[in-house]
């Protein structure tokens, strides 16, 4: 069996690009990253039943930047039980025995998030590319 490998062409020169990436070009990706975080929050806040609240009001956008990272932004949920609903729990028992059951997993929050990033990558993929941005292009070696 042939060894399998990636080969990019290309991507040297992209990231070149996208470390002298003019501040009006970073802005402008900056607002696809963050219009792309505030639709996952919308989505998933609607996806989300409302019982107390709690799941719905742990909900923010963070936006994201560092000395390397010139656009970006994060979704999270502060809520303290957000991870359980999320992927669900075994049976539990309380500290008499009692049986208190099993929550199932109600994917949500991951799910949307990452389709909304996906798409919103892409699209500042596109934005670079349009501006003249080195194309990076790749190919599997092997069976």
């Amino acid at each position: 069996m042939a060894a399998k490998g990636v080969t990019w062409t290309g991507l040297t020169q992209f990231k070149r690009d996208l470390q002298a990436l003019p501040p009006d070009l970073a802005s402008e990706a900056n607002e696809i990253l963050l219009t792309a975080a505030e639709a996952a929050k919308d989505q998933v806040y609607a996806t989300y039943p409302r019982v107390t609240g709690r799941l719905r009001r742990g909900l923010v956008v963070q936006p994201s930047r560092s000395s390397r990272l010139v656009a970006g932004a994060t979704v999270k949920n502060r809520a303290p039980h957000a991870h359980l609903y999320e992927k669900g729990t075994q049976v539990r028992h309380n500290q008499h025995g009692d049986n208190r059951g099993a929550m199932p997993a109600n994917p949500t929050f991951y799910p949307i998030t990452t389709a909304l990033r996906h798409q919103a990558l892409y699209d500042v993929i596109g934005l670079l590319y349009s501006h003249g941005a080195a194309r990076v292009t790749g190919d599997i070696d092997g069976d």
